[in-house]
């Protein structure tokens, strides 16, 4: 039985990333759209008109309906550096005394 020949795609119907950085990368090269000024006579800010396209992915956002941290962690991360400086300031204020000393050496 003879199989069917898979039909060859036609030249210049796929594209590539790379193909579309080059493309992004072309289009930067055309003059830029005259750009809306304010009522000073100054040009508006678009945030990313200066990179070059293609250069930067876009971050996605993640779609969770809390924030990213857990408030337990927070609170125990803060506590120990709380207790770290407390701790630092004892021992400071105990070699202060121990030398007779006013000032103590910040080394």
């Amino acid at each position: 039985m003879a199989r069917p020949e898979p039909a060859a795609a036609p030249v210049g119907e796929w594209e590539t990333r790379a193909d579309r950085t080059r493309q992004a990368a072309e289009s930067a090269l055309k003059p830029a759209v005259a750009q809306r000024l304010t009522d000073a006579g100054l040009p508006t800010r678009r945030p990313g008109a200066q990179l070059a396209p293609g250069a930067v992915a876009p971050r996605v956002r993640e779609q969770s309906g809390g924030s990213f941290r857990d408030a337990a962690a927070v609170r125990s991360s803060l506590s120990r550096h709380y207790q770290g400086m407390r701790a630092a300031r004892q021992e400071s204020a105990a070699r202060a005394e121990e030398s007779g000393k006013d000032e103590v050496d910040p080394r």
